[in-house]
C-alpha cells in the first residue's frame, strides 16, 4: 500500500524530507542493515520501472531509484 502511494510520489515531498524518512529507514539501524534495506529497495523499486506505463509514475519510480543509490554511496563509503 505504501508503495502505491510512491509511486504517485509529489515531488515536493521529496524535496522537503530526507531520502532516509522517505524510503522509511530507521535511524537506530547500523550501516549493515540499512545497506540491505536499500538493496532490497533497489531490486523492487528496479523491478517496478518495468512494468509502469504512465510516464509520471515512471518519472517517480526513477526518483525513487536515484534516492535509494544516493544513500548506497553514503551508507558504503560509511562502513
Amino acid at each position: 500500500m505504501k508503495d502505491q502511494r510512491m509511486v504517485g510520489l509529489n515531488t515536493n515531498i521529496i524535496e522537503k524530507a530526507s531520502p532516509e524518512e522517505i524510503l522509511g529507514i530507521d535511524p537506530s539501524w547500523d550501516n549493515a542493515k540499512k545497506r540491505k534495506f536499500l538493496r532490497s529497495e533497489f531490486r523492487k523499486w528496479n523491478s517496478r520501472m518495468e512494468v509502469l506505463k504512465d510516464e509520471s509514475e515512471k518519472e517517480n519510480c526513477q526518483q525513487m531509484i536515484d534516492l535509494i543509490s544516493q544513500l548506497r554511496k553514503k551508507y558504503e563509503s560509511n562502513s
